[in-house]
C-alpha cells in the first residue's frame, strides 16, 4: 500500500452566474494508491470530493485517508474483490473482522473497537460516495435490497463555541463494534507498584538526612 502526500495542490472553484473560476488556497493531500503503484481512482476522488465540496482541512483529510488504507489493503488480498462496487454485506463484515481480530506482536489487540467502530464509519461514507460516482443503483443504503445495508442515526453533539447543539446524521453496519471508553494501558499494575513502594520503604538507608 503506497500512500504519498502531493504537496500544495491547487484546487479551483466556479462560483456564480456566470460562473467564475477561483482559485482555494494550496494544501497538502494524500495520493492512495495500490501495493502496484496503481492510483486508487475512487479514494482519490473521494480525497478531492473532501477537500472541494467539504472543504475539509489538509489535517483532516490525512484522517480520512489512514482509514481507507485498510479498505484498500482488504480488496487487494480478497480473491473474489476486484472493484469497490463488488462489496456485500458479508464481504464488508469480513473486513470488520479482520480489522477486530488483527493483533501486535505481543498478542494485544491491534486497535480498540472504537478505532474499528471508526474506520468502518469512514468506509461507509466512502462507499456512499463510490455509489454516486458510478451512479450505482441498490449498492449501500437502508433499502433491504441494496448489497450493503446500512443504519441511519440521528444525535445531537457539542461544537466548540455554541451553546445549542448541532443535529446530525450518520450511517453505520451491523458489523460495527460498539463504541467504547479509551483505556490507558501502565507499564505496572497499581497492585505491583505498591509492593514497591512498600520494599523501598522497608529498606535502610546510609543517607544522612540534610
Amino acid at each position: 500500500m503506497i500512500t504519498n502526500t502531493l504537496r500544495g495542490v491547487e484546487f479551483w472553484t466556479h462560483l456564480g452566474v456566470p460562473s467564475t473560476a477561483e482559485q482555494r488556497k494550496p494544501i497538502d493531500v494524500p495520493f492512495l494508491s495500490y501495493s502496484t503503484y496503481k492510483p486508487c481512482v475512487e479514494a482519490n476522488a473521494y480525497i478531492h470530493y473532501l477537500a472541494v465540496q467539504r472543504n475539509l482541512k489538509a489535517t483532516t483529510i490525512r484522517t480520512y485517508a489512514d482509514k481507507l488504507v485498510h479498505l484498500i489493503r482488504f480488496i487487494e488480498n480478497q480473491p473474489t474483490l476486484s472493484r469497490f462496487s463488488q462489496f456485500t454485506d458479508s464481504s464488508f463484515t469480513l473486513f470488520i473482522q479482520n480489522l477486530t481480530l488483527e493483533i501486535k506482536p505481543n498478542g494485544e489487540p491491534k486497535r480498540s473497537s472504537t478505532e474499528v467502530a471508526k474506520i468502518g464509519e469512514t468506509c461507509i461514507q466512502f462507499l456512499q460516495f463510490v455509489q454516486a460516482f458510478h451512479d450505482l443503483t441498490h449498492f449501500i443504503g437502508q433499502d433491504e435490497a441494496c448489497a450493503i445495508s446500512v443504519i441511519e442515526k440521528r444525535h445531537s453533539i457539542f461544537i466548540e463555541g455554541r451553546k445549542d447543539k448541532k443535529e446530525v446524521t450518520t450511517f453505520t453496519h451491523v458489523s460495527l463494534p460498539r463504541k467504547g471508553a479509551i483505556k490507558s494501558r501502565h507499564p505496572v499494575s497499581q497492585d505491583d507498584a505498591l509492593k514497591i513502594w512498600k520494599y523501598i520503604n522497608s529498606q535502610k538507608t546510609d543517607i544522612p538526612h540534610i
